[in-house]
């Protein structure tokens, strides 16, 4: 009775509150600013191009190196902020999509802008993917109402925003616009600042709540795993008696440690055993670690026992080697990271957010111009943005908030989000009338509030939260590498039809694509559980 009292009081839970608001607003100012260069580009950039009589195939590269780079900083998210932690690497990566901004309100070239624009997709990736994935170490119960919060964020930036910087356009031109939005972006340090480690503001967990509670899923996860590499080390305890019988038992204590040096050198993985053994008998119960002094930020990373063996084991064999380096860590992690593709439902979030991503993306860039080859003015189409803006935040904000009710189905609701973006994109095609693009740019943007608002929800869902790093960082490096391909395709297309609508119909086919994919997911879950199941008796044959 003792040990499980001291356990209770040992294992932490997620703080679902308190400093994890500030935490959420953290992210909300953070995604209100950095993604307005994203989703404001033309606005911001057209006039600008305009002027250079820059191509559509030109324009589709600058845009699409920006998202490259954007996304490639995925995969170094998760290693990154365990080296560095949340608060420097964001603090870092505003400061320097701050500068990048800066150096393009000087831009003499289209090449001067491709090169410097897409500095500021790098940082600006390298701040904001790290927000997606903050938010499930301090929430569990209400990571609905956070994600919410932080969606918000980015619907209220794509709707202030494109008005604000055509104000400031006609105001102070290109270059004085470009250096004040360089200057406001330096408020994402405000954000960042909140990034506490998450181990400042944990809560105890009530005893009744041990290996039961639905708070800390993280937590008891470490605990199954911890009770099984106990009996796994049981069964070696077993194997090293009978290794005793024959002679070869090891003793590392006293007098008969040196004694047994002295006779028989030990080997370094022999001598690596003996540690484990004597730790886990200086264990009187495995309840009674101190979970709470786990590193959370870094609980999807960590390896298993076997892993973590092997490790010791290769540091016991190298005396001489010392610590690798940053770069060897993260690289290492993101090779690691990268393994998840081998699961079919990662394949399916992977590749079905390229299609989706780079489809609705590039249609945020093209309708702007489209709007102006029909005979409207610049103010027309960033009105065009505003609307999308405001609706975008009325579905993201009631996406997020009912995903935290069971009776609500988020990845039906996700696939329906894809549906109205493939078939909205498709109808602008064909309009002509301001008022008509309004209506479908609303519907389109209702689409895209229900599927990207849900997009990290459904995917710690199918995933798990302990992979949400590692298929987060891989499906940002896909849809990145996606943007270098398809995203200047789009924009030769355009240049060679000189339509916008045939370009718009390569989109929708895209998103399309997304839904089919998606329709596909039942079967890989079933696969991958079958798959699960089968490597996990071999290995429990193994071990036996």
């Amino acid at each position: 009775m003792g040990n499980a009292k001291d356990a209770a009081d040992l294992v932490s839970r997620t703080p679902d509150g308190g400093w994890g608001w500030m935490v959420a607003g953290g992210c909300a100012i953070m995604l209100f600013l950095l993604p307005l260069l994203t989703l404001c580009f033309s606005i911001l950039f057209s006039g600008f191009l305009l002027d250079h009589e820059a191509s559509s195939t030109t324009t589709a590269w600058i845009f699409n190196a920006h998202i490259l780079l954007w996304n490639l900083m995925g995969p170094f998210a998760g290693p990154l902020t365990k080296e560095l932690g949340f608060r420097k690497l964001c603090l870092i990566g505003a400061v320097m999509a701050s500068i990048s901004v800066l150096v393009c309100a000087f831009s003499s070239s289209t090449t001067y802008l491709l090169v410097f624009f897409s500095f500021a997709g790098l940082f600006g990736g390298l701040t904001c993917k790290p927000c997606y994935l903050i938010i499930p170490l301090y929430f569990d119960k209400r990571r609905g109402m956070a994600n919410a919060i932080l969606m918000a964020g980015m619907c209220t930036g794509q709707f202030v925003a494109p008005p604000c910087i055509r104000y400031l356009l006609r105001h102070y031109g290109f270059t004085g616009a470009t250096i004040i939005v360089s200057a406001i972006l330096l408020n994402c340090c405000v954000g960042a600042s909140f990034f506490h480690p998450v181990e400042w503001h944990l809560k105890p967990a009530a005893p009744s709540s041990i290996g039961k509670s639905a708070s800390a899923p993280i937590l008891h996860e470490s605990v199954a795993k911890m009770k099984q590499s106990e009996e796994t080390r049981s069964l070696i305890d077993e194997r090293e008696e009978e290794e005793e019988e024959e002679g070869a038992e090891l003793i590392l204590s006293g007098k008969q440690q040196q004694q047994q040096q002295q006779q028989t050198p030990l080997t370094p993985k022999a001598v690596l055993r003996a540690r484990v053994n004597r730790r886990t008998s200086e264990s009187s119960n495995v309840s009674s670690i101190a979970i709470s002094m786990v590193d959370l930020s870094s609980v999807a990373h960590q390896p298993d026992d076997e892993k973590s063996f092997d490790k010791l084991e290769e540091k016991v064999a190298d005396p001489s080697g010392g610590e690798p380096s940053l770069v060897v860590r993260v690289v290492r992690s993101l090779i690691n990271d990268l393994g998840i593709l081998k699961c079919h439902r990662a394949q399916i979030i992977a590749f079905g957010g390229l299609f989706l991503i780079n489809g609705y993306l590039n249609f945020m860039m093209v309708f702007p111009f489209a709007v102006q080859a029909a005979g409207y003015s610049l103010e027309d189409a960033a009105w065009c943005v505003s609307i999308t803006g405001a609706c975008n935040f009325i579905a993201r904000l009631a996406a997020s908030v009912l995903s935290d009710y069971s009776w609500f189905n988020m990845q039906l609701m996700y696939v329906v989000g894809a549906v109205i973006i493939a078939a909205s994109t498709g109808v602008f095609s064909f309009l002509t009338n301001l008022t008509l693009m309004k209506v479908t740019l609303a519907f389109w943007s209702l689409g895209i509030g229900i599927n990207i608002s849900l997009y990290p929800l459904v995917m710690a869902r199918v995933m798990g939260v302990h992979n949400m790093p590692a298929i987060f960082g891989t499906q940002s490096l896909v849809v990145g590498l996606g943007y270098v391909v398809i995203g200047p395709l789009i924009g030769y297309v355009r240049d060679v039809t000189g339509s916008y609508s045939v370009s718009m119909w390569l989109m929708s086919a895209e998103v399309w694509l997304c839904v089919l994919l998606w329709c596909f997911m039942p079967a890989a879950i079933a696969r991958d559980r079958k798959r699960d199941e089968m490597k996990e008796e071999a290995e429990n044959a193994n071990v036996l």
